[in-house]
């Protein structure tokens, strides 16, 4: 993100830039990311096994996307914000940075962990969210988007547990590692428009950042505890406590529409999740 900020504030990169980078993403390393998740993760062993995991992710994500709707009418009047905002609290940076949290801390079991219980989110992101932040309707001919069919595949074929050719394979797993990257360098090109002073004057960014850091992570764990597994628990806290997302900003590029307030997000969630994330985490 750093990078990406010098990078803008350097003039190394203009508009036309920023608009490939976004394609990329959406048409090319982000459904390869979800190819590979799906293609790795999802089978029968783990389909049954953590079948808790998943009910539980879809209660909460149900809850989200109620409270969701009637908080963004409060904050905004603009159509597209009030997407942005019910779409931000349902999905937090889980992908870019509680996947590599979860492995760090809880090695490559907390990865398969926040993994599946992230599939519901992801099939919301990918599905219902990739509409609400292009603009698009609800039919079958837009939501079978480049993500939603790597989605299907990814999962189908993990399913069934077919081998596929090296190649494939080894194309996938390339370029989804350029997701992540590409995707905190656009953030940071994105910020590097706007004065700091600007991104960091808007009240509403910290009531939503205190809702996203503090809040919902807080009520997820006093809910699951006394009725779920302290591995479960730990998965769902670890999930929602992570900042604000990059994919709003990604989208709302790609389109044309307002990034400014997805970016505020992501940048003043970002710096205060340095200290509010250890501190949620250290209640295991």
């Amino acid at each position: 993100m750093c990078l990406g900020y010098f990078f803008g504030k350097g003039k190394l990169v203009d508009a036309s830039h920023t608009k490939l980078i976004s394609a990329l993403c959406v048409n090319l390393f982000m459904p390869c990311t979800v190819f590979k998740a799906f293609y790795t993760n999802f089978n029968r062993e783990y389909l049954t096994g953590y079948s808790s995991f998943i009910l539980t992710s879809l209660a909460i994500l149900a809850a989200l996307l109620i409270i969701g709707f009637f908080v963004s009418n409060l904050f905004t009047d603009n159509k597209y914000r009030r997407s942005v905002c019910r779409y931000s609290l349902v999905v937090s940076n889980y992908a870019y940075m509680g996947y590599a949290l979860a492995e760090g801390i809880y090695g490559s079991q907390g990865l398969l962990n926040i993994v599946i219980f992230a599939m519901p989110i992801a099939f919301f992101v990918y599905s219902a969210g990739y509409c609400m932040l292009t603009k698009r309707g609800f039919s079958l001919k837009k939501i079978l988007n480049p993500v939603i069919v790597s989605l299907i595949l990814g999962a189908l074929i993990g399913y069934s547990q077919i081998r596929l050719p090296d190649v494939i394979i080894t194309f996938t797993s390339k370029s989804s590692a350029c997701m992540a990257p590409m995707s905190m360098v656009l953030a940071g090109i994105t910020i590097s428009e706007y004065k700091i002073k600007d991104l960091i004057g808007d009240k509403i960014v910290y009531v939503m950042t205190v809702i996203r850091l503090v809040i919902i992570p807080l009520t997820v764990y006093l809910a699951l505890r006394s009725f779920c597994s302290q591995e479960l628990t730990r998965t769902a806290v670890l999930l929602f406590c992570m900042p604000y997302g990059l994919t709003p900003i990604i989208f709302a590029k790609l389109i044309g529409e307002d990034y400014f307030f997805p970016a505020k997000l992501a940048f003043v969630s970002s710096i205060f999740s340095i200290v509010t994330v250890p501190i949620i985490l250290s209640l295991f």
